[in-house]
């Protein structure tokens, strides 16, 4: 049901009021402009551009479907569809249908596909904004049957194939079959592609190709459902790295590479690999800003507990920015880059601030810029190797990082 602004719940018209407000976009713009100097992510988009294109060398003309889920991992998806459209990116990717919508509130009119089609109550939303499924089970292609039925013209939709990945779709091969079959009687859909997800793309060998060829097994049985014309994708950031150019498809799906980061394990890197991945340029830079700057003359407790003790001599820095805004809580192996230095995290990680021994550090000082992630003077922290150090993936230490963004493009920066 439309709502008139009269027939508004009372705060929801105060919220509606504050958007249009004068006042209130000069206090979002002051809000943003005091988060900026605290601490900031920088995307560099000249180095996306570069990436998109060591991307498309790499995949052997297959056509790139950009994954932009989780607000393109925390980077901002409608800046950057809006970058990857003018670098003739043909389609994009997301996790769900209301990530779909936001893209095409931004005036993005590529297909979307909606990675494993999301719920069946979102299935006529997705119809109506032109979202493209992909669909797992037989429950799921009934609602888009459904919803497809008030346009009149067949939409398209995708097949999810299950090689192992154990998420969503048949493994059986036979399973899969009969819910081709069922999407094939469907009078109101077109099945457009088949695709799947590799589950060691970066790393084990053997299970990839074992997946690779079950992928092929589907493909052939889908064709020979659907016709030749049907489209596969299968490899995505890691995958189209190793296997694009011997086991060719239609659509490749890169993610993280399309920053320059990747979740390769460097001992088991082939060098072919290792060659491809230097081709790529690092496009995030993540820094903050010394608030405190504190010398000890003697052993002293630091921080909630005070488990943590000085030594005589030692100075400490402490920073802006902490777990609440996504830097990793584990610490014990982890470095900034001060005036050219590495230097360690010395303590706990709080919500807003942790501290780093700059004892050695000469001519520090205070509101001085730490790089977290990026590069000072000959020194580099990766997204790769600071979500090792922490534990973690680079997936989740990316879409977990939330400051405040600025776009760097040919030296220009966008705030």
């Amino acid at each position: 049901m439309n709502s008139t602004t009269s027939e508004l719940h009372p705060l929801t018209r105060f919220i509606e009021a504050l958007k249009d407000s004068p006042r209130e976009s000069k206090f979002l713009s002051e809000i943003e402009q005091a988060r900026a100097v605290r601490a900031l992510l920088e995307v560099d988009l000249s180095a996306i551009r570069h990436n998109v294109h060591v991307i498309s060398q790499l995949s052997e003309g297959a056509k790139l479907m950009a994954v932009l889920k989780r607000d393109a991992y925390g980077l901002g998806a409608r800046v950057l569809a809006r970058l990857l459209q003018s670098c003739r990116v043909q389609a994009f990717a997301v996790d769900n249908v209301a990530e779909g919508i936001e893209l095409r509130a931004s005036g993005i009119t590529e297909p979307i596909l909606v990675i494993d089609g999301d719920i069946s109550e979102n299935a006529p939303l997705a119809v109506a904004h032109n979202l493209m499924p992909g669909i797992p089970h037989e429950n799921l292609l009934l609602a888009y049957e459904r919803a497809a039925e008030r346009i009149g013209d067949k939409y398209p939709v995708w097949l999810v194939a299950n090689v192992g990945f154990n998420r969503s779709g048949y493994r059986d091969i036979e399973r899969f079959t009969h819910f081709a079959l069922r999407a094939r009687e469907c009078q109101h859909l077109e099945v457009k592609a088949v695709y799947a997800h590799l589950t060691n793309s970066n790393g084990d060998l053997q299970i990839s190709l074992a997946q690779i060829e079950e992928f092929r097994q589907v493909v052939s049985r889908a064709k020979a459902l659907f016709g030749s014309g049907i489209e596969t994708s299968l490899f995505a950031s890691h995958g189209l790295v190793r296997w694009a150019k011997m086991f060719p498809t239609d659509w490749v799906r890169p993610g993280i590479l399309l920053y320059g980061e990747h979740a390769f394990l460097q001992d088991s890197l082939a060098l072919e690999t290792s060659e491809a991945i230097q081709k790529l340029r690092p496009a995030l830079r993540l820094r903050t800003r010394i608030t405190h700057l504190l010398d000890f003359t003697h052993s002293e407790g630091v921080g909630y507990g005070q488990q943590h003790v000085t030594r005589p001599g030692q100075r400490l820095a402490t920073v802006s920015i902490g777990f609440g805004s996504g830097y990793p809580f584990r610490s014990t192996k982890l470095h900034a880059l001060v005036r050219n230095h590495r230097v360690p995290l010395f303590g706990d990680v709080g919500m807003d601030a942790f501290q780093l021994d700059v004892t050695d550090i000469p001519d520090i000082e205070l509101y001085d810029w730490v790089t977290l992630i990026g590069t000072d003077g000959d020194e580099h922290i990766s997204v790769h190797s600071l979500a090792f150090d922490a534990e973690t993936t680079p997936y989740q230490l990316l879409s977990g990082i939330h400051c405040c963004r600025s776009y760097v493009d040919s030296g220009d920066i966008f705030l």
